[in-house]
């Protein structure tokens, strides 16, 4: 357990609402929710979340007013988290919402980008909270380290994670404080729901050990799905036994139903409405009335009119029939039972038999018609609908970021829940020219390799995670790497820096050929400095005479929510890790840059050829950053996961490059599976004259 105390908080930033919790790791079974928000309006002072609105006053000095505290007279800026997803990830009726399309507009007007915006809004939440913690604990609030969870939707990609953590950075959550650094995580929303109410289960006699529990986080913007199956009960462990899945059809859509019907049923007097009194009577009879009560029975409501537009209708109100607030649910319901369903029929498939629960997490998961909805569908004898009460499903989320934080710093004298293990979402890997087999490689890939002579099968994707693979914090994937120094005669001075790309694809199987698949995208470029100056590298004699310095490091990549952490390891030591989310820690030597491009080239990757692969190699594993070398078979086996290097002193494989070749900067990557090949990883050094430059791509791409 950690000696020194430190406060996590949990961020749940959503697309209608956010909250804040947080806990002292002094006493972490005290999860406190934040509230007092500064409001414009009576009575929402002290709910558990705030709206996910800001209105950025741009004329003369600059003023941001955000949550309850927009004036009731402007429009906000409001969805601007869903501009963060990219437009052909969204469903086809939502590219042309108006209220997307409004947010989009407005942004780029005033010359804004949404990542700004959420960092705009973020900033002045964290603020908030950390006055809230103050009034709490005192100045002792300045002696912690903070830990800060922010969670997002499971279904998002890559792209949009990054801009969420860029967001982070740009909001201050992140800056040096005196007490110590802040660390930062990111964790999908589904699963914080998961923690916050598995962590109230433990002990219950009908939760047993191979039972199947799927966790529905109905939010404002996005439902996302997650199943888990229970793997021991004491303490409560569990590993998600399916891919998750989800979609845009949270509550906002729902609203939006809500307005458009509205709007034909008023469409004389619509255009009279003001902003205000639309907003009051949304929030009113809408927010905090029908979409909570209604639970599908015959009856009426009631939608008081604003005051113009009474007069001119000469009625205070319209009222609703139970199949008018029926039709209005129906689209976006009608989804979310798609979803759950798909959900069952997975872990049917998977375990043989349907799931015990189906809990509900979220704002909208407080909903009773989607409750009543959802049990229409599963099958009774088998499967429950569990619906929290009061704030409870509400808070689910940044309650349980702060669980998961505790967790992981050892906060805890016992974990409530441990997810053992997840299922990997997207592959990750890299591009690289093999050894033609006739056969199993297209002739159009064929091309002839001059230093090895042999042909080539080029722009083959080597993936190391595949989409469906099971992921764990406990067994990471490693990647062993050298890489080699010809010019020994006038070699650099300094620490030798070095970088590498990783590529992820959402296909499913995972292509083999670049050229298969437009979805191929460059994840980030992973940089870093070595621990040796240039000088201090080994100098290695080749079989052809030809010396060289050698230089070792092993990329080790680890799953923990939705980061992915990757460290690096040289001469024997940590580098320094850094994810998206861990790149705010401030280390000096190693850095991971997201692209954007998309789809990118794939990088040139060349393999040992038969006769190489059959050389002797002493494989010996890394140590870790206190110099002990991992236990014997803790770490994966799967010839994808290479989790060796090449050790100092041992047999290494032969340079078989010639003239060009030898002034490239080569990467040699050694798998930990005897029966998974040796790959070489050219990088084409910056210093090469064009014409050379020319003719090694030429020879790579003929």
């Amino acid at each position: 357990m950690s000696t020194r105390s430190v406060i996590c908080f949990g961020i749940d930033f959503g697309t209608t609402f956010s909250g804040v919790a947080w806990a002292w790791s002094g006493r972490p079974s005290e999860i406190y929710v934040v509230t007092s928000w500064p409001s414009k309006l009576y009575g929402n002072s002290d709910r558990e979340k705030t709206p996910s609105e800001v209105h950025i006053e741009t004329a003369g000095r600059r003023h941001i007013s955000w949550g309850y505290d927009v004036p009731t007279h402007v429009d906000p800026l409001r969805w601007f988290k869903l501009l963060l997803v990219e437009e052909d990830a969204l469903q086809s009726y939502l590219r042309g919402s108006k209220q997307l399309s409004d947010a989009r507009e407005r942004i780029r007007r005033e010359n804004l980008q949404p990542v700004h915006v959420i960092a705009a809004y973020l900033r002045e939440l964290w603020i908030h909270a950390l006055k809230h913690v103050q009034a709490t604990v005192g100045d002792v609030v300045n002696e912690c380290p903070f830990h800060v969870v922010v969670t997002i939707p499971a279904i998002w990609k890559d792209a949009a994670r990054q801009r969420m953590v860029d967001a982070v950075k740009q909001a201050g959550l992140l800056v040096p404080r005196e007490c110590g650094p802040t660390t930062f995580d990111l964790l999908s929303e589904p699963e914080a729901g998961a923690i916050s109410t598995f962590s109230t289960m433990e002990g219950r006699p009908d939760i047993q050990a191979g039972d199947a529990i799927v966790v529905v986080d109905a939010g404002g913007g996005t439902v996302d799905l997650i199943s888990y199956k229970v793997d021991s009960v004491g303490p409560l462990t569990l590993s998600e036994c399916v891919e998750g899945t989800g979609g845009l059809c949270g509550a906002v859509f729902l609203d939006q139903d809500f307005e458009r019907w509205i709007s034909k049923r008023l469409a004389n007097v619509w255009g009279d409405i003001s902003k205000s009194e639309l907003k009051k009577m949304v929030n009113d009879c809408w927010e905090h009335g029908i979409k909570q009560q209604f639970d599908g029975d015959d009856k009426e409501f009631t939608v008081t009119l604003p005051y113009s537009c009474a007069m001119r209708l000469n009625r205070p109100d319209i009222t609703l029939q139970s199949g008018h607030i029926t039709e209005i649910f129906d689209n976006v319901v009608g989804q979310i039972e798609n979803l759950v369903s798909q959900q069952i029929r997975a872990v049917k498939m998977r375990l043989g038999k349907p799931p015990k629960y189906v809990i509900l997490v979220g704002g909208f998961g407080r909903c009773r018609y989607l409750k009543i909805s959802l049990e229409n569908i599963v099958e009774p004898n088998f499967t429950k609908v569990i619906q929290g009460t009061g704030p409870t499903p509400w808070t689910a989320i940044s309650r349980g970021a702060v669980l998961h934080g505790l967790i992981l710093g050892g906060s805890l004298l016992k974990s409530p829940v441990r997810v053992s293990s997840r299922v990997c979402r997207a592959n990750y890997g890299t591009c690289s020219n093999v050894e033609f087999i006739p056969g199993e490689h297209s002739d159009q890939d064929k091309i002839w390799c001059p230093y090895e002579c042999i042909d080539k099968a080029r722009n083959q994707m080597d993936w190391y995670l595949v989409r469906g693979d099971e992921t764990s914090e406990l067994a990471p994937n490693e990647n062993g790497y050298y890489r080699r120094f010809f010019d020994l005669d006038d070699p650099p001075r300094g620490f030798p820096e070095t970088s590498m790309p990783l590529y992820t694809s959402t296909d499913q199987p995972a292509p083999s050929r670049y050229a298969d698949s437009a979805t191929i995208k460059k994840l980030c470029t992973i940089k870093f400095r070595y621990p040796l100056q240039f000088d201090e590298l080994p100098v290695i004699t080749s079989k052809q005479g030809k010396k060289y310095r050698l230089m070792e490091f092993t990329l080790r990549m680890t799953t923990s929510g939705s980061s992915a952490n990757f460290e690096i390891y040289g001469n024997r030591q940590s580098l320094g890790g850094t994810t998206g989310a861990r790149a705010c820690l401030g280390s000096k030597q190693i850095a991971v840059e997201y692209d954007e491009v998309a789809p990118v080239s794939p990088n040139r990757l060349l393999r040992f050829s038969p006769e190489l692969r059959r050389s002797r190699v002493n494989l010996a594993a890394i140590a870790g950053p206190s110099g002990s070398a991992p236990a014997a078979g803790s770490g994966p086996s799967s010839p994808r996961n290479p989790t060796m290097m090449l050790s100092p002193g041992s047999s290494r494989p032969p340079n078989t490059t010639q003239g060009i070749a030898e002034e490239a900067e080569a990467l040699v990557r050694v798998p930990s599976d005897a029966s998974a090949r040796r790959s070489i990883l050219y990088q084409m050094p910056s210093a090469l004259d064009p014409e050379t430059r020319r003719r090694m791509d030429g020879l790579r791409t003929m």
